[in-house]
């Protein structure tokens, strides 16, 4: 009896522990690796990292070096040397962070400024460096080290353009941006350097939705890591973090702390696990962060240096090693299609179809109108199916029986046409009622089609569910639109973060141009597994992008008015 007692006393231990491991990292844990272009790479330096965890290299290198002159091609040495390190890392089952170390700067003039790189030469460097690792999905692009002492607007314009590049060069990988003021996580909220990375940085524009912003933080007084203090042994949980961690979850974006740093003093280790630990307990937001810095240079008696010496880690590798995720982290790098509060990614390139996302074609859906249990409901397909109605709408321009060009699949039946403007909404309900229920939180997700038409390319409209008293239910979830191109949207009911049951829900305008776009086959997913009659026209065509839940801006429906400080070198 004893001898049973005991056993099951320690796989109780040994349970809880797996459950703690699981739940106590992130999914991508790593350092800086200052190789590549700033020396000649060794490979024992980040072999050894791996080795004991680490799953993410950032690799730093200059600008000027890989492209002496704007607009040329690489210089093929430092091209070989930097693609030679990246597929070493790669190939060896680790994430590489391209990082171009140059402050949105080229010789020490600003991108966007007289005399500096245009846009589109920052674009085109971007489409000729991504170029270089198509289809290597260990690779994650970096569009630039630190942007500061520039207008966040002027960075928001390089940082477009640069990725406009590299998906015009077919690469699909994800995409760290960076924000201006250093890419400060403690100044990402504040005005202090102009414009909030707040407001101006929710304007990225990414085809793919596939990108997180990097925020770098250091924990001395001034936040610039150019000593080895810490202000507190809670300043990353108390102070630093708090602000950005609850500005990207209200956004429904990610981000990914591409430099943290402290010295080897009692203060700084606490402040450190700190950080680890508010990182894991906030991993809805957080993908993951590589310490600055290790690698081969000749850094002396560096105060953040993990690399080894005469063969023996630093003490600050100690204090990373419980945190480390290890070579079977959970992380794949595209778009998002989860609730914040989940941390779910999804795996390889966008789905051509809904089939591709667990909804399969076995049946026909419901055509009546609200439901709470059963079946999927059709809410639109050549026109609104049961009891829907869009007649408390607020758009004044939109037509339900569209039937040209844009209707899905091309040419057949009818879609909904609409040149939304000055924050117009299609408010679709199937009831009169503002308290009735049309559906409740046992639906798995809304789906629709969705086209830009001619004109509408980038398009962006906001999608609110409302709850049984007429209110907002959680947040709003963006989509944009692609120019003559179908879009297969898909939003989990609770990605939306309210509380059903649902009276209606709203697709409404961002303010956009007031271009034509096109919507069709709208349902309510019953759930994952659940069929809709959309899926087998979908699958006709092998090329329609999917747009999972969107990780642009988190809005509030406008509804008709009733009636009527210096960073120094570290």
């Amino acid at each position: 009896m004893k001898r049973l007692l005991l056993v099951s006393l320690i796989a109780i231990v040994l349970w809880m522990n797996v459950i703690r491991v699981e739940s106590k990292t992130v999914a991508l844990t790593g350092c800086n690796e200052v190789g590549g272009l700033f020396e000649t790479p060794v490979p024992a330096s980040y072999q050894h990292l791996q080795s004991i965890g680490m799953n993410i290299f950032r690799l730093p290198f200059v600008w000027e070096t890989m492209q002496p002159t704007l607009g040329s091609p690489f210089n093929s040495t430092a091209q070989t040397i930097y693609v030679g390190l990246v597929n070493n890392i790669t190939g060896g089952g680790a994430y590489a962070l391209i990082d171009p170390h140059n402050y949105a700067r080229y010789k020490n003039v600003l991108i966007g400024s007289n005399g500096g790189p245009t846009y589109a030469q920052f674009q085109s460097f971007w489409n000729q460096l991504a170029s270089l690792f198509l289809g290597n999905n260990k690779v994650i692009f970096g569009l630039m080290n630190e942007p500061n002492t520039m207008p966040t607007e002027q960075w928001l314009t390089a940082a477009n353009a640069g990725i406009a590049g590299i998906r015009a060069a077919g690469a699909t990988q994800m995409i760290f941006v960076p924000g201006n003021a250093w890419s400060s996580g403690a100044g990402w909220t504040l005005s202090w350097y102009g414009t909030s990375n707040a407001i101006v940085m929710k304007n990225v524009s990414d085809p793919l939705n596939n990108f997180a912003f990097e925020i770098h933080t250091y924990f001395n007084s001034d936040g610039s890591g150019s000593d080895g203090s810490c202000t507190s042994a809670t300043a990353a949980s108390t102070t630093i973090l708090p602000a950005v961690t609850q500005w990207a979850r209200q956004n429904n974006f990610k981000l990914f702390v591409g430099e943290f740093a402290g010295g080897n003093n009692p203060t700084c280790q606490a402040c450190i696990e700190d950080f680890l630990t508010y990182c894991e307990n906030n991993s809805d937001v957080y993908l993951g962060w590589t310490w600055w810095v290790a690698g081969p240079a000749s850094w002396g008696n560096y105060r953040f240096l993990i690399e080894p010496v005469n063969g023996q880690d630093q003490p600050q590798t100690f204090w990373l090693k419980p945190h480390l995720a290890g070579a079977n982290s959970s992380f794949s790098s595209v778009t998002y299609s989860a609730s914040p509060s989940t941390n779910s990614r999804v795996s390889g390139s966008p789905s051509p179809s809904r089939a591709a996302s667990g909804v399969t074609n076995s049946g026909t859906p419901s055509r009546s109108g609200g439901a709470t249990g059963g079946s999927s409901v059709a809410v639109y397909t050549n026109g609104l199916q049961g009891t829907w109605s869009t007649a408390s709408s607020w758009a004044t321009t939109y037509s339900l029986t569209y039937s040209g060009q844009y209707t899905y699949p091309s040419g057949s039946g009818n879609s909904i046409s609409w040149n939304p403007t000055g924050y117009q909404g299609l408010y679709f309900t199937c009831t009169s009622s503002t308290t009735a229920t049309c559906f409740d939180d046992s639906f798995y997700a809304l789906t629709f089609m969705l086209n830009g038409g001619a004109n509408g390319g980038n398009q962006n409209m906001s999608v609110v569910l409302r709850d049984g008293s007429g209110n907002n239910a959680g947040r709003g979830l963006v989509v944009g639109s692609v120019a003559n191109t179908w879009t297969s949207v898909s939003l989990p009911i609770s990605s939306f973060g309210g509380a059903g049951p649902y009276s209606s829900f709203i697709i409404q305008d961002q303010g956009n141009s007031g271009n034509t776009v096109y919507i069709d086959e709208i349902y309510l997913v019953k759930s994952q597994g659940s069929s809709v009659s959309a899926v087998s026209r979908a699958s006709e065509n092998s090329q329609i992008p999917q747009q999972s839940m969107s990780s642009g801006d988190t809005v509030e429906p406008t509804l008709p008015p009733s009636g009527a400080a210096a960073r120094t070198s570290r």
